[in-house]
């Protein structure tokens, strides 16, 4: 059990793919099974996210309890939390991204986001880039930095105030570029290096209007925003590892 939200009984035998995708964010569902809160059998609630770490479904009663749980004591209503409903798409894992994600609006207004993330902040300005770090338990603050100075300190904000970065219409992203394997340059690497194999999982556009490439380098599997000079197509020629 966990303090605050635990769960009782077994893991049953559902791997780890079909835990994950057991639910989708904003799905209403009801609790049932739990012997630690007891008082929360029978009671309704949201799906908030699934935390990977923990293999347990992030939900939010009715009542503002925030609970991390296993599918086993959760049951699907079939229906939405309006404050949750969006017409994208749930995100999958950020590991197992191969196209373009949108964020899905959870509680209190606020937009879920995921480690990795791009934003504008209201009150950093429109036109600065954080990086998001973390995200709390029921998704309503979020922990950013400047997103071009990896030594920059953190800090935890609402997630109300902040808007990711818009996703990129195809048709302005580069072919040799749209989803799919590049060679690409780390501009944060020490000492600076060459080029490396990597893949586009996402394209976003910033304040300014460039492109933005969320890549995942092949050696490490890492994942990294970097500007359109930072990539060559992957037939390019041969150039040093960043290594």
């Amino acid at each position: 059990d966990r303090s605050g939200g635990g769960v009782d009984g077994g893991g049953g035998g559902a791997d780890a793919w079909t835990e994950a995708t057991a639910f989708a964010p904003a799905q209403r569902v009801k609790l049932h099974g739990l012997t630690s809160r007891a008082d929360l059998n029978d009671s309704e609630a949201s799906i908030v996210r699934w935390d990977a770490k923990l293999g347990r479904w992030r939900v939010r009663t009715d009542s503002g309890a925030c609970l991390a749980l296993k599918s086993l004591n959760i049951e699907s209503l079939g229906d939405s939390d309006a404050d949750f409903e969006t017409s994208a798409p749930p995100r999958l894992p950020s590991a197992s991204r191969t196209g373009p994600s949108s964020s899905v609006p959870a509680t209190d207004g606020a937009a879920r986001f995921e480690p990795g993330d791009l934003v504008t902040v209201k009150a950093a300005g429109p036109k600065t880039v954080r990086l998001v770090l973390g995200v709390s338990d029921c998704g309503t603050r979020i922990e950013i930095r400047a997103e071009s100075v990896p030594s920059a300190q953190s800090k935890w904000v609402a997630a109300a105030k902040a808007e990711p970065l818009p996703e990129a219409p195809s048709e302005a992203v580069p072919t040799e570029f749209l989803f799919c394997r590049v060679q690409a340059r780390d501009p944060h690497a020490v000492p600076a290096g060459g080029r490396a194999a990597a893949d586009v999982v996402d394209v976003r556009i910033d304040p300014a209007g460039k492109l933005r490439f969320q890549v995942r380098w092949a050696e490490g599997g890492a994942l990294a925003w970097l500007k359109v000079d930072h990539l060559a197509p992957a037939d390019a020629p041969a150039a040093p590892s960043r290594n």
